[in-house]
């Protein structure tokens, strides 16, 4: 009785998994039509991929790509902003240190810098002098959170 179950459960998965093969086989063929229209299919799966997720996920994602992108200089010349914000970390002082109000739009950019700095520091082992606020401004783009540098 036992044998025949199991392989009924082989059976059912063999079954399953051609259903599989031809539905990936469908899908391939939709991709080569969308792509025979004219239309990017890597950024198609990109949009695919992206529905599946949560806003947080998404949000969180997109702040730590704009962090690379940040880092690669993807973003074009940094503003003063910026460049007093990653000197800020780098000197250790704390994120409430930012010297813009918060409806002023530099705020954000020297935040941001803070943000990306402070969080480079902490993966790569560069300690500043301590005084580092470990909680990121939640106002900004990235809100990212930086372990406090020990």
């Amino acid at each position: 009785m036992a044998s025949e179950t199991l392989k009924g459960f082989f059976s059912e998965i063999e079954r399953l998994e051609e259903e599989k093969a031809q539905v990936s086989a469908d899908i391939t063929e939709i991709f080569k039509a969308a792509k025979g229209w004219g239309f990017d299919v890597d950024a198609m799966r990109d949009v695919l991929k992206r529905k599946k997720m949560s806003k947080e996920d998404l949000d969180a994602k997109e702040a730590q790509i704009d962090l690379y992108e940040g880092v690669l200089g993807l973003h074009g010349d940094k503003t003063e902003a910026e460049d007093m914000g990653i000197q800020a970390a780098s000197e250790g002082q704390p994120l409430t240190g930012n010297p813009y109000t918060k409806k002023d739009p530099r705020h954000t950019k020297w935040a941001n810098a803070w943000n990306m700095q402070t969080a480079l520091m902490a993966a790569t082992g560069d300690k500043a002098s301590g005084k580092a606020d470990a909680e990121a401004d939640p106002d900004t783009k990235s809100g990212l959170k930086s372990e406090q540098a020990a």
